[in-house]
């Protein structure tokens, strides 16, 4: 069934055209991820679904038996809003009602049961609410936000959201487009600023959702899991794909093929009619004015799929035999334990992720080491020759009067680029698509993404080794996502990140930090995609195998039966393929910690000794997980 029919829709912002002339239809059962780069019109695209913005040109027609749910970037609230008056608040006409309901039974409560007509009223609407099913509304939102960790037997739909994080009020919106279970669900930007257990959450629940939606977001492990359509926007045209994002990868890559013989073709064109233009024509002759303006048309064309932005490239800086040490460095805000005596000593090259739920400390604790907050014990002694780069999330050390300029020459004057040649920080912020034009333009006006990407390309124009990065990912496109990962694939310094996004941990880092919100730090040694795998065989070890039923004996034979049936699937092969060569690294990490132990060094005791005897007992874990995954996938290999 036909949900959304979008026809020659055009939209222009502050005279700039962000698409035109766009048509295509949505359908129920389509599950859609939206991308393109930042400012290119997505979430007024959605706002233009939603009603709240009229198109220039065209219609959009939406079927009348759709009903909606928006999840905005950042849920908008009043000052004493509880958690059940913001349900109310939602979109979906069935909450509406039931926000309708609340309220008159209040009236007649407050009124002693004698105004008729809201007695007549509450009749109504209880009737209402029984066909649509409606009185099971609260019980299901406190269920859901009792899941994401919001509501508790101490904490209930009473609590004000202006007393919440501005995670924390973010799950209150999911929980509430959740509990609506429109037929159309819109989300803008739905995995910025929450933890990645929060995401998992999301990620099953749309996977679940029989209805369709139109998901807005960068995050690339995301648009795979959930979306069988892709819809971008790339230089005011809409493009509509079916397939999740990796097919929507290999098709962008086939168009970019046909658009470079494209650009070949034009290119050629130009060569000839830029000739003709140099013998001086007169253009008195009407087509000698239609050559010109088709001169001029492909020169516009050529400058628009020019404008696009450069790697990042500067050049690295030499770092000392010393990086960084912790020795029992601790962080407490009153009675919260933020962070336990901690200790570790960084080496050249590490590349470390640092996961954790909402809250539970993770920008204090690069903050800490960045040198922004003091310790409450312990020491941070820092390298002679280490610098460091601390892009942080919230840009809230900014200075937003300086101008673009003024921001960037505060860092440096000219930046030493990879291949050695240095450039003007002025061109330096053209190679990242900050023209001439917006030098003078104070940060106040940036939008959120260009101050974002202002503030990568300053700490990377310093040329730091040892980068701390909170969430720096959050409002990028994926273009820009990959350019940076593509930076730190061959950066040769550390590399500290705190991130929700499951793909750029698996890019980047090799070892993980895992705060437990009690102040409590883990070590993992692998990718997140290694650690999750490691998660579910400890949940599998510790789960109670229930008895089978009497109902249904089983034979002997049966269960051999079943596993020549079952063969590996792609993604098991490649695991099974991989798991012998990681036992081996573990062994030979084994076998060297166990020659230390056996030295001098380790008798004298110390930081550095507790936290190699941590890492020598994650690694006796680490082999017997990865031997039994081995053993119980070698069954099924061929």
């Amino acid at each position: 069934m036909n949900l959304i029919s979008i026809d020659n829709v055009s939209k222009n912002l502050k005279e700039q055209a962000l698409f035109t002339d766009v048509s295509f239809g949505i359908d129920s059962g389509e599950k859609i991820g939206f991308v393109g780069p930042n400012g290119c019109g997505k979430s007024t695209f959605l706002r233009l679904i939603t009603g709240d913005l009229l198109p220039d040109t065209g219609s959009i027609s939406i079927n009348r038996a759709v009903t909606m749910s928006v999840l905005d970037q950042r849920p908008a609230f009043a000052s004493d809003d509880t958690l059940l008056t913001f349900l109310y608040k939602g979109s979906d006409p069935l909450l509406q009602l039931a926000g309708e309901y609340s309220a008159c039974l209040q009236q007649v409560a407050a009124n002693g049961g004698k105004n008729a007509g809201l007695q007549q009223k509450l009749s109504a609407l209880t009737q209402k609410m029984e066909e649509l099913k409606g009185f099971s509304i609260e019980h299901t939102y406190e269920s859901f936000l009792t899941e994401l960790g919001v509501c508790d037997k101490d904490h209930g739909l009473d609590q004000k959201l202006s007393q919440m994080s501005g995670g924390m009020v973010k799950k209150a919106a999911i929980a509430r487009v959740f509990t609506a279970n429109s037929t159309l669900i819109l989300l803008d930007e739905p995995t910025n600023h929450l933890d990645i257990e929060t995401i998992e959450w999301m990620e099953k629940r749309l996977k679940d959702f029989e209805g369709t939606f139109i998901l807005v977001t960068h995050d690339r492990h995301f648009l795979d899991a959930v979306c069988n359509t892709m819809i971008d926007i790339d230089r005011r045209k809409v493009n509509k794909y079916p397939g999740n994002f990796s097919s929507y990868l290999r098709r962008r890559q086939e168009r970019a093929e046909e658009e470079a013989r494209h650009d070949a073709k034009r290119e050629s064109i130009l060569a000839v009619e830029q000739e003709w233009l140099k013998r001086g024509p007169k253009a008195r002759a009407l087509k000698d004015s239609h050559r010109k303006a088709r001169i001029e048309s492909l020169l516009a064309e050529r400058q628009e799929a020019a404008a696009q932005m450069e790697s990042f490239a500067a050049a690295g800086r030499r770092m000392g035999g010393k990086v960084l040490k912790l020795e029992g460095v601790s962080k407490s805000f009153g009675d919260k334990n933020v962070l336990l005596p901690f200790s570790y000593e960084f080496t050249k090259g590490e590349r470390i992720g640092v996961i954790g739920p909402n809250g539970s400390g993770k920008s204090t604790f690069l903050d800490l080491i960045a040198g922004r907050l003091a310790p409450d014990g312990g020491v941070i002694d820092c390298g002679v020759n280490t610098v460091f780069g601390y892009f942080d999330q919230t840009a809230k050390f900014v200075d937003r009067n300086l101008t673009v300029l003024e921001y960037m020459r505060a860092k440096a004057q000219h930046v030493t680029l990879k291949d050695g040649s240095v450039c003007s920080i002025e061109t330096f912020l053209e190679r990242f698509l900050f023209p001439h034009a917006m030098f003078n333009t104070q940060l106040a006006y940036l939008s959120g993404g260009e101050l974002r990407r202002l503030q990568l390309i300053q700490v990377l124009a310093s040329n730091p080794n040892f980068l701390l990065f909170d969430e720096p990912t959050n409002d990028f496109d994926i273009e820009t996502i990959s350019l940076l990962e593509d930076f730190l694939k061959d950066f040769a310094g550390c590399i500290l990140t705190v991130s929700h996004d499951r793909a750029f941990l698996d890019s980047v880092t090799d070892f993980l930090f895992v705060l437990d919100g009690n102040g409590n730090v883990g070590y993992f040694s692998g990718s997140y995609a290694d650690y999750r795998l490691f998660c579910d065989q400890q949940k599998a070890e510790n789960a109670v195998q229930p008895a089978a039923p009497k109902s249904t004996p089983k034979t002997e034979a049966a269960p051999e039966e079943n596993r020549k049936k079952k063969k590996l699937t792609y993604k098991e092969k490649q695991e099974f393929d991989g798991l012998l060569d990681q036992i081996a690294e573990l062994e030979e990490e084994k076998s060297a910690l166990e020659e230390y132990f056996a030295g001098s060094g380790f008798s004298k005791g110390g930081a550095e000794a507790g936290v190699k005897q941590q890492r020598y007992d994650e690694i006796l874990k680490l082999i017997d997980a990865k031997t039994a995954r081995w053993e119980e996938l070698a069954e099924y290999a061929e």
